[in-house]
């Protein structure tokens, strides 16, 4: 994990995305992986219910934002309806 304590959240999500496109090209070349972790480190991300909820909300948008098909899925107007996916590098994740 590359946490830096002085980065802020989305600079940290931004340090992993190789990684996580990485990841994402060896499961479509048939890789045995189904899962890849985001640690956010901070009590202010998770103190309550509201917290957790702004920072997982955060964390999408930084991982969206960063999405190198362009997607940009978190920027779509169909994200609070039925049948809205995540996606990142061009798969549902």
């Amino acid at each position: 994990n590359d946490w830096a304590e002085d980065g802020g959240l989305a600079a940290n999500v931004a340090r992993c995305l190789p990684r996580l496109y990485r990841f994402c090209l060896e499961v479509r070349a048939g890789a045995a992986l189904d899962g890849f972790v985001f640690e956010v480190r901070g009590a202010e991300f998770g103190a309550d219910l509201a917290s957790f909820a702004a920072t997982v909300r955060e964390l999408l948008g930084a991982i969206s934002a960063g999405d190198p098909s362009g997607a940009a899925c978190m920027r779509e107007s169909r994200v609070p309806k039925r049948g809205w996916y995540f996606q990142f590098a061009g798969d549902p994740l």
